[in-house]
């Protein structure tokens, strides 16, 4: 999946993505690739100096000697490593216009690698670099001009920077360009994401929720990209997932029993790849029987915990008003599972045959029979006061009755919403660590958000604003509205 330069030391820092489903972020994780990672020229062997040469001509004020010393400093190679003394020395061979410097200065300061996390000094050493045809920086350069974060996004920048990056050789810069140049033709130079204000992110977003109906042009993304969006991430941070190890690229019966084998677990922890891939199957096994209200829960589960395809299986699956009767006749049984699902589409606007009243009644009625996700949802209802008159009080009742019932999501949302209101969090800060750490293991979107914010502002860890952004980044990529929203916090200069 990666492809990386022979000439690049391969240290793998942070990936970047580029653009969303359905034009909700600026930023796309169904094709990944590592942009920021540091450079070594290809015609400059570290075996030319010993040691006691390179500090010498480093000393001298060589900067080639000096972006060798400084990578050598950063990876180990004859010195001890040291993060701090790689900076100093990649700075000086930067301030002296040495292109490959300039651009391994980028990473640095992108990273916060013996410096503090700056994106926009990062930013600007890209720009030298592409501009001094490095093909690593104009494809980093093009990548920020997509994002609408360091810089205002503009797609005309971003291809001018990636067709420089396919000319010189990138290996990603195609893929990418393709990208941009499917948006430019489609008009796509908005993303409503882009209008989330700085100022006070978690409160307007304690929902997660991001659903774009708009366009009915959208085709069905193939099921080998949601088994590899589902895969990444068991590899990256769902490791609990023990039995699922093997990379299945076909929906196969067997792959397909593995992953329903785990489907409680999915639900329990909010895991949105997880949901949307048990969706998916239950609908293929219903194509030739009866509506399957499984499907009909999982991709609801799944877009409301922030799946960016989740909405368009949805709206495929509901044009078949079957499984409207099916719902009623459900809820004429008294299922809590059949008043979550239509209660929740009624308030997503998406059935109109019952008023938003009884949506929230039938919610509430759910809620009541201890359904877990309607407890959560009935939470959401009251502290935004969507659908419902505003009561905090009455969110946080929902929430911590769902919390003694063992809901896992409870927890982390009462966090949130402490600090939305700015007051101060009631619970045990390391029981609320304990319970983001077992999240995060089983795929948890909102797990991976609330670990970032306690790294960007220091909680039970040290302060580290570039492990905050890689959590922020990651969680955005995977549809987060509330870490997107604080990633871009995190990128608000100082007043």
């Amino acid at each position: 999946m990666m492809l990386l330069r022979a000439a690049a030391l391969f240290i793998l820092l942070f990936p970047m993505y580029i653009y969303g489903q359905g034009g909700s972020l600026a930023f796309k994780r169904n094709q990944p690739v590592e942009i920021y990672r540091t450079y070594y020229p290809v015609d400059f062997s570290p075996q030319i100096f010993e040691s006691f040469i390179l500090v010498r001509k480093a000393n001298d004020g060589d900067p080639l000697a000096q972006h060798e010393l400084g990578l050598r400093y950063l990876t180990g190679n004859g010195f001890e490593p040291d993060t701090a003394k790689a900076f100093v020395w990649v700075k000086r061979s930067a301030e002296q216009k040495y292109p490959l410097a300039a651009y391994n200065l980028g990473i640095f300061y992108m990273n916060g690698l013996g410096t503090e996390w700056n994106p926009y000094l990062a930013f600007e050493n890209f720009l030298y670099a592409a501009g001094k045809d490095i093909p690593e920086a104009q494809f980093a350069a093009g990548v920020i001009y997509t994002e609408d974060l360091v810089v205002r996004r503009d797609l005309m920048k971003a291809k001018f920077w990636f067709e420089k990056a396919v000319k010189n050789g990138n290996p990603n810069a195609p893929k990418a360009l393709l990208a941009v140049e499917k948006d430019i033709a489609a008009g796509k130079t908005d993303k409503k994401r882009d209008e989330i204000e700085p100022s006070n992110p978690i409160s307007k977003n304690v929902t997660l929720q991001y659903i774009n109906f708009t366009d009915t042009t959208v085709t069905l993304p193939p099921d080998s990209l949601l088994l590899a969006d589902f895969y990444e991430e068991l590899f990256r941070t769902a490791f609990s997932y023990k039995n699922l190890t093997v990379r299945d690229s076909v929906l196969s019966d067997s792959a397909a029993e593995n992953i329903l084998s785990f489907e409680k677990e999915f639900d329990r922890y909010a895991f949105p790849e997880g949901l949307l891939l048990a969706g998916r199957i239950y609908q293929l096994r219903s194509r030739t029987g009866a509506p399957s209200l499984a499907a009909l829960y999982y991709y609801i589960r799944a877009l409301k915990e922030g799946s960016p395809y989740a909405g368009i299986f949805l709206w495929k699956l509901i044009s078949d008003h079957r499984f409207f009767n099916r719902l009623y006749a459900e809820i004429n049984k008294g299922s809590a599972e059949a008043e979550y699902v239509l209660g929740t589409l009624r308030l997503l606007r998406l059935e109109f045959g019952l008023t938003e009243k009884d949506a929230v009644t039938l919610i509430e009625r759910s809620a009541g029979k201890n359904f877990i996700p309607s407890m959560i949802e009935a939470g959401n209802m009251y502290f935004n006061g969507s659908s419902v008159k505003r009561d905090t009080d009455k969110a946080f009742q929902y929430w911590q009755s769902a919390a003694e019932l063992g809901a896992y999501q409870a927890v982390p949302r009462q966090f949130i919403a402490s600090v939305a209101m700015g007051r101060e969090y009631n619970g045990s800060y390391s029981a609320l660590m304990e319970n983001l750490n077992s999240g995060y293991a089983q795929g948890s979107l909102l797990a991976e958000t609330v670990i970032g914010y306690f790294y960007e502002k220091g909680i039970l860890v040290r302060e580290n604003k570039s492990e905050a952004y890689r959590y922020y980044r990651n969680a955005a990529s995977r549809g987060s509205n509330l870490a997107y929203a604080l990633l871009k916090s995190l990128y608000a200069k100082p007043e």
